[in-house]
């Protein structure tokens, strides 16, 4: 699943809705992770997450239909 600058996603495991601040690999990650920001009460957080671990949600905070189709479908083999 691709992810640009801005999408709100989901860990597939629950969470905050976080938004990707980064999605193209640089040093500290690879091409496998994304650099995301979500608010812990107050506190601004970033984290580096594997894209596999992620959906993305619509603006309404709904899974999209293709993240509903590749959490599904599970992880890729």
């Amino acid at each position: 699943m691709e992810f640009k600058l801005g999408d709100i996603v989901k860990l597939k495991s629950g969470g905050p809705s976080m938004t990707v601040e980064e999605s193209d690999p640089t040093e500290n990650k690879t091409k496998d992770s994304l650099s995301v920001v979500f608010f812990a009460g107050n506190d601004l957080r970033r984290l580096i997450i594997r894209r596999d671990n992620l959906f993305k949600l619509d603006s309404d905070g709904n899974p999209v239909p293709e993240s509903v189709a590749a959490i599904s479908a599970g992880p890729k083999k």
